[in-house]
């Protein structure tokens, strides 16, 4: 189905620690002459994120990420396979197929088809159901980790970049995709916000500032559903919001979700939308010039950091652990940790000095950059915090290690890091490498212990009780220790995945 012209135009791209092929899109959603409310909303949420019907990502965690607003495919989500579930209806299943069977040789193996409610892929009549029947049936079996790829399976991937890509060169296909994006939605809008915004919606189409407020809200939920959520109800908390006109309630509602949490690419996130809105809605809004300035000059280093990816590659540099995804321009719970641990090392943690639930404030960003001019000027970095050395004990502990294949020493082969940042120095490389041991001996995934604590590790299949619950407490603060000390846990510990 002419796949083979775009899978020239397929690319290569790596992302914290996944690499694999690509495709930005040529068929940018555009809303009709006549858009209805959805069409207008959709519109603004693509213009930050992406926007492009055909447009194809498979080097992170999702394994296939297509369309729009990159629908994940990965088990458990199955979100292109939901989509194309609904292109398949109406009798295009077949169409559809016809698609899908170039994925795999020899031709026809493999496609779309229904169990019971559910559209799944399948391969060679099996149902895809798993993330490695998913990275066997589009990444040709590898795992999407950076150097482990062989040439034939790049080769695979590229070709099922390419075939997923050229399936929304179907008119009809674009127009299931775009509704089936514009039903999701109001699901990125938080029960509270959702409850004031949505459960009773105004006359948006006669009022068109309370259409603006909703489309801007629902852009920056679509990026962190917590925080719009957060400073939404923020600003109707305020003192005579009620009473203002919509025009101004939009506004001030519109200047809390873009400075109230004091990360640094929201005015920009701002400055894309707002000419979106302007258009579609017929508004006017102010240009926030004011409010801009005093942003930049409570957080100057907001060119140094303009996103997400680039405050995470930084946190890397500086030693801190952000699990297995790395720097994946995702505010994720491994990036709230690193935030928390950056600013405890250096005290920032008094309520007046952090911003808001672990997200990076200006105060933050300027110790965070304070570090980089000495990095990359080749400066001493700070002492490292010594690790704290488990019990004799710990080594009895009654913990079952989950089973692992074998791998290699992690510290012998510890991914290099920026400006030629390497391992950590013999003597400190040599103290982890012994508690790395002893944790390994003792069956305790570093992972789980690190990252859910005490409260969660049962979730994890941690036995715990009241004869090795401090020794758990004081491996945990081994760990947390080790990561203060510069070292990023996935190099030192070659059993953190835990499917």
């Amino acid at each position: 189905m002419n796949s083979d012209k775009v899978l020239s135009q397929i690319r290569w791209g790596g992302y914290g620690s996944y690499e694999g092929p690509y495709f930005l899109g040529r068929l940018p959603y555009r809303p009709p002459s006549d858009p209805t409310f959805w069409q207008k909303v959709l519109a603004v949420v693509t213009a930050t994120e992406g926007g492009t019907y055909d447009a194809v990502n498979m080097y992170d965690r999702c394994i296939l990420s297509v369309g729009i607003i990159q629908w994940c495919e990965a088990a458990s989500i199955f979100g292109v396979s939901k989509m194309l579930g609904d292109c398949a209806k109406g009798g295009a299943e077949e169409l559809v197929n016809k698609y899908l069977h170039e994925m795999r040789e020899p031709a026809g193996i493999c496609g779309i088809g229904q169990y019971g409610a559910k559209w799944r892929f399948y391969d060679d009549g099996k149902q895809i159901t798993t993330k490695e029947q998913q990275r066997a049936l589009f990444l040709g079996g590898s795992t999407g980790l950076k150097g482990q790829w062989t040439p034939e399976q790049k080769e695979h991937a590229k070709r099922v970049a390419a075939v997923m890509a050229t399936l929304w060169n179907e008119p009809m296909f674009r127009t299931v995709q775009e509704n089936f994006t514009i039903k999701r939605l109001p699901s990125f809008a938080m029960p509270k916000s959702r409850a004031i915004l949505f459960d009773k919606v105004p006359d948006v189409d006669g009022d068109p500032w309370e259409g603006a407020l909703r489309a801007a809200f629902i852009s920056f939920a679509a990026n962190l559903p917590a925080v719009a959520d957060k400073h939404f109800l923020m600003a109707t908390n305020k003192g005579g919001w009620w009473s203002l006109s919509s025009r101004n309630r939009c506004i001030a509602a519109i200047r809390q979700m873009t400075f109230g949490p004091e990360i640094s690419i929201y005015p920009h996130r701002y400055n894309k939308i707002r000419p979106v809105l302007e258009k579609l809605f017929k508004i006017d809004l102010p240009d926030f010039a004011e409010e801009l300035e005093k942003f930049k000059q409570a957080n100057p280093l907001a060119l140094v950091f303009p996103d997400t990816e680039s405050i995470q590659e930084e946190l890397i540099a500086q030693g801190y652990d952000l699990g297995p995804h790395g720097a994946d321009g995702l505010y994720g719970n491994a990036t709230r940790a690193a935030v928390k641990l950056f600013e405890e090392k250096h005290n920032l943690l008094d309520e007046n000095k952090r911003g808001p639930d672990g997200m990076p404030d200006s105060v933050m960003l300027d110790e965070l950059a304070s570090g980089r001019t000495k990095r990359l000027k080749g400066s001493s970095p700070p002492a490292p915090v010594p690790v704290v050395e488990p019990p004799e004990e710990f080594s009895k502990l009654p913990l079952e290690r989950p089973t692992q294949p074998s791998t290699p020493s992690p510290l012998a082969d510890a991914p290099s890091r920026p400006d030629g940042e390497g391992a950590p120095k013999d003597e400190l490389a040599g103290k982890l490498a012994e508690l790395s041991s002893e944790l390994a001996s003792a069956g305790v995934v570093a992972a789980q212990l690190a990252s859910k604590l005490m409260s969660h590790a049962g979730e994890q299949g941690l036995p715990l009780n009241n004869a090795n619950s401090e020794t758990i407490k004081t491996a945990t603060a081994a760990l947390e220790s080790a990561a203060r000390a510069g070292v990023v846990a996935r190099d030192l510990y070659p059993f953190t995945k835990v499917q």
